[in-house]
């Protein structure tokens, strides 16, 4: 199943373009390490994932390259999905949860993008493994790691903050065993908060600019648009009644056994984010960011699972092998949106690969110039990045100049490429 996951992300790592948030990404990790701690680089999110791209992309700022980071967070959170899963229960939901992983139709979206929120999932899962077995400083490691790495992190951290401090309460006050179990969980937990508030100047300094930034969340509210992209079927709609009810009856089942407590902080933290980010964006600001509640979407991944592998256990195998010929499908059709639709999963491509696919012999000289107010700077940049050959695998660099005039004389010795937000001239 990895190996399969693997090599249709690394498919969709060497095929598609850059698109607009992988370009500021990179743009965002050349700045200077004082400029990305301090959240100058990048407002709307923290320092942490920016910091680690910059040293990943010491070696090389490819884009296959720096995709590949993705790459390899997807088969760590493979490994410890598995881990998590048969410790939680047995092997075969280890198996259960890798399957839905792999082919998650939410999930993918992000596996081969240079963006954090793959990377939030890791911190996820090494959090909930180390409270497992009580690697205490490890624990307090991952969660610091995660409080400054993104602030989709904060989604799962504040509510696993709320349950233990009410675990505590309630073990004090009726007495019960375990108690000092929970205050140590709530100790480290509370250190790891206090670590973050040395950043807390500079996340009220842009506080204002990053909630400007994400206003975009609120052309997205329809409730079907957030159920489907959430459970990962997007167009398929029709899918959305099918994948409610597997979660439902996961949620069902989940309060019929014993707790087991990552099923529990994972249930817990999803719920909580899920409710407390919909009451914030419509009392106060727009907070409901669909990419940032990965922790939502690893609630439902775990609920399928439950649901699934209870199936198994009863010996339904076809209906095993009727919702896992459906989620396979399903992720399929995701996988073919990024090529055919990528705007209904929010991403935007850069064009300027296609434009030069279209030149069959590199001219010597590529000149351009703006024609109108560019949507974003990037546009120049991502043109930028990709006739410096850094696009495409194997691609060689095509030599350019910028200016902001051609003259009628040179005009008439250059063919136009494009003209729709910059005019692209193509001299031999």
């Amino acid at each position: 199943m990895i190996a399969c996951g693997i090599a249709i992300r690394l498919y969709l790592i060497y095929k598609l373009p850059l698109w607009h948030d992988e370009a500021f990404s990179i743009y965002a990790a050349k700045r200077s390490w004082v400029n990305i701690f301090t959240g100058n680089a990048d407002p709307v999110h923290l320092p942490g994932y920016y910091l680690f791209l910059k040293i990943w992309l010491f070696f090389s700022n490819h884009l296959f390259w720096a995709r590949i980071s993705s790459l390899l967070v997807f088969i760590i959170n493979s490994f410890l999905l598995f881990k998590i899963g048969s410790k939680a229960k047995n092997r075969s939901f280890g198996l259960i949860l890798i399957f839905l992983y792999v082919f998650s139709g939410y999930f993918i979206i992000f596996d081969w993008q240079i963006r954090m929120y793959a990377g939030v999932i890791t911190l996820i899962l090494l959090s909930l493994w180390f409270l497992k077995n009580k690697n205490w400083y490890l624990f307090a490691l991952a969660n610091t790691i995660g409080l400054f790495y993104d602030y989709s992190f904060w989604w799962y951290f504040f509510p696993i903050l709320i349950f233990a401090a009410y675990q505590v309460l309630r073990h004090k006050l009726y007495n019960l065993p375990k108690t000092r179990y929970w205050t140590k969980i709530l100790s480290f937990l509370s250190i790891s908060f206090l670590l973050i508030l040395i950043w807390l100047p500079f996340f009220i300094v842009h506080l204002k600019t990053g909630l400007a930034g994400i206003t975009w969340i609120n052309r997205h509210s329809h409730p079907l648009f957030l159920t489907s992209f959430f459970f990962g079927s997007h167009q398929n709609y029709f899918l959305v009644p099918i994948f409610i009810a597997i979660a439902g009856l996961g949620l069902h089942l989940f309060f019929k056994t014993k707790k087991e407590l990552m099923l529990s902080i994972i249930l817990f933290s999803s719920g909580l984010a899920f409710i407390s980010s919909l009451i914030i964006t419509f009392l106060f600001s727009p907070v409901f960011h669909l990419r940032s509640l990965q922790i939502c979407s690893l609630g439902l991944l775990f609920l399928i699972a439950i649901a699934i592998h209870w199936f198994w256990q009863k010996k339904h195998y076809y209906l095993v092998l009727i919702f896992s010929a459906i989620i396979t499908i399903n992720f399929f059709f995701t996988a073919s949106l990024l090529f055919t639709n990528p705007g209904f999963l929010l991403i935007q491509f850069f064009p300027w690969k296609n434009v030069l696919l279209n030149i069959e012999n590199p001219p010597k000289e590529i000149l351009f110039r703006e024609t109108k107010k560019l949507p974003t700077p990037l546009l120049i940049w991502g043109l930028k990045y990709t006739l410096d050959g850094k696009e495409s695998l194997f691609s060689k660099p095509i030599p350019y100049k910028r200016i902001s005039f051609i003259s009628p004389a040179k005009k008439e010795s250059c063919y136009l490429l494009s003209n729709s937000i910059l005019e692209i001239y193509a001299c031999d």
